[in-house]
């Protein structure tokens, strides 16, 4: 019950930060872009969009690579 409940927290709080981060990211847009470039306003679904393509395209989804070998560290030379 314990671990159920960790977890729908867990959820609970990711979701609250995500639409946290895309609101900035909305606001953002919207303060800037259109005035810059000339581009419309974006509603808070299309900021969700943008960031999850940029994640998409641009590599933000970082996985440790299990098929290769941690880097080995090399020792101190030993003096004479």
């Amino acid at each position: 019950m314990d671990l159920f409940l960790g977890v729908l927290i867990g959820l609970i709080v990711a979701i609250i930060a995500i639409l946290i981060f895309s609101f900035i990211f909305m606001w953002l847009w919207n303060l800037v872009m259109p005035d810059v470039f000339g581009l419309k306003q974006i509603t808070l679904w299309q900021a969700l969009g943008i960031l999850i393509l940029a994640s998409i395209l641009f590599g933000g989804h970082r996985v440790v690579n299990v098929y290769q070998p941690a880097p080995q560290h090399m020792e101190a030379p030993r003096p004479l």
